[in-house]
């Protein structure tokens, strides 16, 4: 059954480690545990749907979450198209939106890079309630939750504040 969109969870993988570049950091473990109780407590075990970049590191920070979440390992959808260093993605907000909304899912959540989590909520927040001004992205082990019913959105985990403008050239210490 087809149900309508109501939150959308936009999160930025976890802090990956320096030696391994695919792989999260312990901090970024920490930071998908900070995460999936955050978004945990907000969908009061409603089921959600996860989709989440083929990269490893979005794979891990998705299975970090899914408990949490009260979502099967095995139910965790992973795209490609979320992984925009693979090229498919292409900054094509508009098909990743439509692709989202045609999930037929009350609860998603969306595992990805800065690419994603840097501009998808601002391109949610325009399509949907003409909010012009940039919605912001979270960082690392960070995400930006969109309430569709009341065109809200929030840093999570609570407290958590956006960061503005371009990617810093140091991201692990500035996104933290």
């Amino acid at each position: 059954m087809d149900q309508k969109l109501e939150r959308l969870f936009v999160v930025q993988h976890g802090e990956r480690d320096k030696d391994v570049d695919e792989w999260l950091s312990e901090n970024g473990k920490k930071q998908m545990e900070k995460i999936g109780l955050a978004i945990g407590e907000v969908l009061e075990l409603e089921p959600v749907h996860i989709i989440s970049s083929t990269a490893t590191r979005c794979r891990n920070s998705s299975i970090i979450i899914s408990p949490y979440v009260n979502c099967d390992v095995g139910d965790i959808e992973f795209e490609p198209y979320l992984w925009p260093i693979q090229g498919a993605f292409d900054n094509d907000f508009e098909r990743l939106y439509s692709m989202i909304k045609g999930l037929g899912r009350k609860n998603v959540i969306v595992v990805s890079h800065y690419e994603i989590a840097s501009e998808l909520p601002s391109y949610v927040m325009k399509e949907e309630f003409s909010l012009e001004e940039e919605v912001g992205w979270p960082g690392y082990g960070g995400c930006v939750y969109i309430d569709m019913k009341t065109g809200s959105f929030e840093a999570l985990p609570k407290g958590r504040v956006l960061n503005m403008g371009d990617y810093p050239s140091d991201p692990g210490k500035s996104c933290a």
